[in-house]
Order: C-alpha cells, then sequence, then structure tokens
C-alpha cells in the first residue's frame, strides 16, 4: 500500500478569538464613543428648544400687536424665567381695559398663576390665555453681563437696541425675581411691568437650556413704539 495512505497528517488552523487586552481596548473605545454621541445630542436639543422658542416668541410678539391693533384691546405677555420657564400671552376681556399700565402689569407680574382662578389676578382683572409655551430647563439668561463678545466681556445690545440694559440678572431686562410683563395696547405701543424707568424697551436673552458660560445667546427686544426684534451670538 502507498505509504502516503498511512502518513495523511491533518494541518490544525491556529486558535482564533480576541484577548483579553483586545477586548478591554474594544469595551473602552466603545464607552468614549457612546458618551461623545449622548452629549452631542443634549448639545443639539438644547439649541433646537433654544432657536424653537426663540422663533415662537417672536412670532406670539408680532401676531399679538396686530391683535391688540386689529381689536383695539389690550394684548399682555407674562415671562417666567425660572426653572422649567416659558411665556403666556394673555388678551385682556375687562370692559375698562385696565392692563395699561405699569403698576397693573407688574400685578400680572407678581401674582399670574395659569392654574389657579382667574390666574391668580385681583377681582376686575379679566383675561383669557391665547398662547403658552413652558420650556423644559429654562434656556432664559440671567446675568448683569447677558450680553458678550468673543471674549465672554460685555458689550452693549446691536443698534437700534444699544439703549436697553444688558443686565438680565432678574431674568429679563424688565423682571423682577424671574417673572415680568408687558401689554401691548390698542395704539400698538408698548407699557412695560416694572417701576423703573424704560428708556427704549425690553429684552429677554436665550441661552442653551442648562449652560452658563457660553457664546451662543439669542436676544429678543420689544421697544416703546412696539417694534418687535432679535439678534443672534
Amino acid at each position: 500500500m502507498p505509504l502516503e495512505r498511512f502518513k495523511r497528517i491533518r494541518s490544525v488552523p491556529p486558535e482564533s478569538g480576541f484577548t483579553l487586552l483586545e477586548m478591554i481596548v474594544v469595551v473602552a473605545i466603545t464607552g468614549i464613543l457612546v458618551a461623545l454621541s449622548g452629549w452631542g445630542f443634549f448639545t443639539l436639543k438644547n439649541k433646537v428648544t433654544q432657536r424653537n422658542l426663540v422663533s415662537e416668541i417672536s412670532s406670539a410678539l408680532a401676531s399679538g400687536k396686530m391683535r391688540a391693533l386689529s381689536r383695539q384691546i389690550n394684548v399682555v405677555f407674562f415671562f417666567d424665567t425660572t426653572s422649567n420657564g416659558g411665556y403666556y400671552e394673555l388678551d385682556d376681556l375687562s370692559t375698562a381695559q385696565n392692563l395699561n399700565t405699569s403698576t397693573a402689569l407688574s400685578v400680572v407680574a407678581g401674582s399670574f398663576a395659569p392654574q389657579s382662578p382667574n390666574y391668580g389676578l385681583p377681582t376686575g382683572y379679566s383675561t383669557r390665555i391665547v398662547a403658552s409655551n413652558v420650556a423644559s430647563g429654562s434656556p432664559f439668561i440671567a446675568s448683569t453681563t447677558s450680553w458678550v463678545n468673543t471674549t465672554m466681556a460685555a458689550i452693549p445690545f446691536p443698534y437700534p437696541y444699544s439703549g436697553i440694559s444688558v443686565d438680565t440678572s432678574a431674568g429679563c431686562t424688565f423682571c423682577t425675581a424671574g417673572k415680568g410683563a408687558f401689554a401691548f395696547r390698542p395704539d400698538g405701543n408698548v407699557v412695560f411691568g416694572t417701576s423703573a424707568a424704560v428708556a427704549v424697551g425690553g429684552a429677554l436673552v436665550l441661552g442653551e437650556a442648562g449652560q452658563t458660560n457660553q457664546s451662543n445667546r439669542r436676544a429678543i427686544f420689544v421697544t416703546l413704539n412696539g417694534h418687535v426684534g432679535s439678534a443672534t451670538q
């Protein structure tokens, strides 16, 4: 018989698989990628929230002014810049149309409570909520230097809003303890609910919710003559 029949040698392939070190490296890299993607999603979500809220508030302000002019009523905007804050738009339904003074609007700023009877307002104040938006995690920037340059140094708001203070430490330039209100009157002009003198108008500055030292800021302006504008850093 041929000798080859008795000398068949079966080749054994080398063992394959991952070493413990290789598995540790893969797990570590996967963990880093997951962490980075999670942070990226969180940042993107905050940016979208900020932009959507700015766009919605600007549109509501413009339509609110037009409704005040067309219906000859006071249209009030209440802002809550605290945690999970947002805005409420209200029509003044009272026969006297009494929500058009700084004193009356300061009462709205201090007392408005959407879940309470008559929204927490005193007797004689008759309103209806037209629109609202409550943000998850307040994107409003409360700072004495709400508008800054690339080195985070305070600078004025752009023209024609440079006369408005950049101090939003109370939540906005017309806020007290994080809450503020103003109204478009039937003539289109604006009254702010604050005892402090308002020279040009008011401003709110929004950032990415939960972020502090940031350069991506958006401001909304409302002037005494009813002009609505915005700016982006």
